[in-house]
């Protein structure tokens, strides 16, 4: 835990089963159950968070478990590209089909 960072990282990992993600931290914290989870794993205060990149979870090395929240990794990857100001783009029209 020598080289915690006191900086925000730009990805998230979040895993439900064996599956994981990659989606944008910013858009993962609009969901206060993501955000609640990543305040006690990343002993978020005032300061910022602690995050050790090999033993912290959200970190590519250990995913953020969110099977406990009963979302599916397609629908939570689904809403974080609409939230999402860089992947907005690449999410296809959905009333088409």
């Amino acid at each position: 835990m020598d080289a915690l960072q006191k900086l925000y990282p730009s990805k998230l990992y979040v895993r439900s089963g064996l599956s994981y993600v990659e989606v944008e931290c910013k858009t993962a914290f609009c969901f206060a159950a993501i955000r609640k989870k990543l305040v006690y794993a990343w002993d978020i205060t005032a300061a910022g968070p602690q995050i050790d990149p090999q033993e912290s979870e959200g970190t590519s090395t250990k995913p953020l478990d969110i099977s406990d929240l009963q979302v599916s990794l397609a629908d939570f990857k689904l809403l974080n590209m609409l939230l999402s100001d860089k992947e907005h783009d690449k999410v296809l029209n959905l009333t088409a089909e």
